[in-house]
């Protein structure tokens, strides 16, 4: 019953457009201002989550999430793979080196893998552009190599390519380089950072190359990011018998400046969600001069002073609420067609938005966890634009206000 009237008298004064066009025309900017600001927070969150996705895939679909090097804990494939958190355990090597091609050397690292379990553990099998993955068996000394890679060093399948590793003496003061000579039976393209330096190798091979026997583990794990716990587990249990490592040391503080990107994306975006809302208090402010004498009248008949703030707060929440759905009903859509979208700008401008990036085209990952959060900051922030206004109104003095009329 107490909602029930300032409810009405807020649809009365909405319906109502006699002398009040110019505050029609604020509320109607309040309204798209406010569905603009929905759709650009819910297109440039779900792009952003579109660029974090295919950056995980890519990048973290390739390498370890947990690599296991046995020191003298006898590691045992069975026993690790037993580990509920654990989806897969592959035998692993990795070394860092220099390959020296036909038009240049680079800096890269060297994966020595099964090729039987290597679809397992990773996503470069179905990235394939050229050969085959299972080419990689003991003594073959054939590699795959990202495409990338290969164009810079001017290589084609078939090639032969010079590989340069550091291998440490017996007592381990003094480095020397060993060379061997391996022959290009594949490219892959991952279209990320992998592709300018990684190589990948039989297990067996890297082993004879590099003289380190011992056994190395890929952990593939259900969570990507439980391997900081897991390696934690795995020193608790085994200490200083097994050297660890994760992908958290290599690629952690990159996600976390992606992550970081993302926030501030959304906090800088958001203004423009509160720029609308200052259309709102301009509007009500207008509303309630243009009132004053209703408000008036409504205080001697003996409505209370928070029923006549609620008159406001609904009128102010109303022009919110018909703005983020206006602005979801147009943002959701675009957000899940936004590479169709750009793809049919740049045929239009005759260009490419990401040209000299990793990316063909611009991603997008509508999540709707992100979207109610930004329905719920909208309507934060729509319901704070109306508290000024309507407090306003509820401090009107009755008499003051008549005696002017």
């Amino acid at each position: 019953m107490k909602f029930r009237i300032p409810f009405e008298i807020a649809v009365r004064y909405a319906r109502s457009r006699k002398d009040t066009g110019y505050l029609s025309f604020i509320s109607k900017v309040s309204l798209v201002g406010m569905s603009l600001g929905v759709i650009v927070l819910t297109v440039i969150v779900s792009v952003m989550n579109g660029f974090d996705t295919e950056l995980k895939h890519r990048i973290l679909g390739a390498v370890p999430h947990v690599v296991l090097v046995d020191q003298g804990a006898h590691l045992d494939r069975d026993v690790l793979m037993s580990n509920p958190d654990v989806a897969y355990v592959a035998r692993f090597q990795q070394r860092q080196g220099m390959v020296v091609g036909r038009n240049a050397s680079k800096l890269i690292t060297i994966y020595g893998v099964d090729a039987v379990s290597e679809p397992s553990v990773s996503v470069i099998s179905s990235h394939m552009v050229d050969g085959e993955m299972t080419v990689l068996t003991p003594g073959s000394n054939a590699v795959v190599i990202g495409q990338t890679l290969g164009y810079q060093l001017g290589l084609r399948v078939g090639d032969e390519l010079a590989i340069v590793l550091p291998k440490p003496n017996a007592s381990g003061h003094s480095v020397k380089p060993v060379l061997a000579k391996v022959t290009v039976e594949g490219f892959f393209e991952l279209e990320s950072e992998l592709d300018y330096s990684l190589i990948l190798i039989s297990l067996e091979d890297l082993q004879g190359i590099s003289g380190d026997n011992r056994a190395g583990f890929r952990i593939k794990l259900h969570d990507i990011f439980a391997a900081d716990s897991y390696v934690l587990a795995i020193l608790e249990q085994y200490g200083q018998q097994v050297e660890t490592s994760s992908w958290t040391e290599q690629y952690g503080d990159f996600f976390e400046t992606v992550k970081m990107e993302k926030v501030m994306m959304f906090v800088l975006l958001s203004f423009v969600v509160m720029i609308a809302a200052f259309n709102i208090v301009s509007g009500l402010s207008m509303m309630v001069k243009d009132k004053a004498s209703d408000i008036a009248i409504l205080t001697t008949l003996g409505l209370p002073s928070n029923s006549l703030m609620l008159v406001f707060v609904i009128q102010g929440a109303v022009i919110g609420l018909i703005g983020i759905i206006l602005g979801l009903a147009v943002g959701l859509p675009m957000a899940y067609f936004v590479p169709e979208i750009v793809n049919f700008i740049e045929q239009i401008v005759g260009g490419r938005m990401l040209a000299g990036t990793y990316f063909s085209e611009v991603p997008s990952d509508v999540r709707y966890g992100d979207i109610a959060v930004v329905v719920v900051v909208s309507i934060v922030i729509a319901l704070s634009a109306t508290l000024y206004p309507a407090y306003t109104a509820s401090r009107l003095d009755p008499a003051e206000v008549l005696r002017r009329e």
